[in-house]
């Protein structure tokens, strides 16, 4: 068998399995620019984003929890966008327009409520209230300790695997992703943390 080449580097170096399949011109293309990108050799491009889509597919399984709960985001995201265009705004304005972004609040409320599990809740006769004000407790709990894992992970910076368990990695790449919007969740959390404060106090 001929040579095929210098022996792989990098995160790729120990592959040895040989693979040929086609694919369409555009795709090729854009895997040539990518690769151009990142610096990494063209079957490492590949391989790179082919483990990335089964990275992705357990991180749907174990951190989103599973793919309809992701399919359900991907029909919210998908209402946030339209009812911003609906309140005049082009998509990237919806999180800049106070208006355009009440009417995608709204709009996903409902889209929540369309996906409601069938079935009324067990009430014991005059415990509605104290029902309902667990559940926006559970929620409200919920949101915050969210919002504070992604307010508390460096932006831009990758952590020591050894000091890293999933819900802070999951927490510092939703970060990243939200950009500048990361610090309204901040200022958020600090303004929640300093209203906590003033009331015991």
């Amino acid at each position: 068998m001929g040579n095929r080449g210098p022996k792989p580097k990098g995160p790729y170096a120990d592959k040895a399995a040989v693979f040929s399949t086609r694919m369409r011109p555009d795709t090729k293309r854009d895997l040539t620019a990518a690769a151009k990108k990142s610096g990494r050799p063209l079957s490492q491009e590949v391989e790179h984003r082919l483990r990335r889509s089964f990275d992705e597919d357990m991180s749907l399984r174990e951190r989103f929890g599973g793919a309809q709960i992701s399919a359900m985001m991907r029909a919210i995201s998908v209402a946030l966008v339209e009812a911003g265009r609906r309140a005049h705004a082009k998509p990237h304005e919806v999180l800049h327009d106070p208006f355009a972004y009440d009417a995608a609040v709204r709009a996903i409320v409902l889209m929540l409520e369309a996906f409601r599990p069938p079935g009324k809740l067990v009430y014991v006769e005059g415990e509605e209230d104290w029902i309902g004000r667990l559940a926006e407790k559970a929620g409200r709990e919920a949101a915050m300790q969210w919002l504070s894992m992604i307010a508390e992970q460096p932006p831009g910076q990758p952590i020591p695997s050894d000091r890293l368990d999933a819900a802070a990695d999951l927490a510092r790449r939703i970060g990243d992703g939200l950009q500048e919007l990361r610090s309204r969740a901040e200022q958020f959390v600090s303004q929640r943390a300093r209203k906590r404060k003033g009331v015991k106090s």
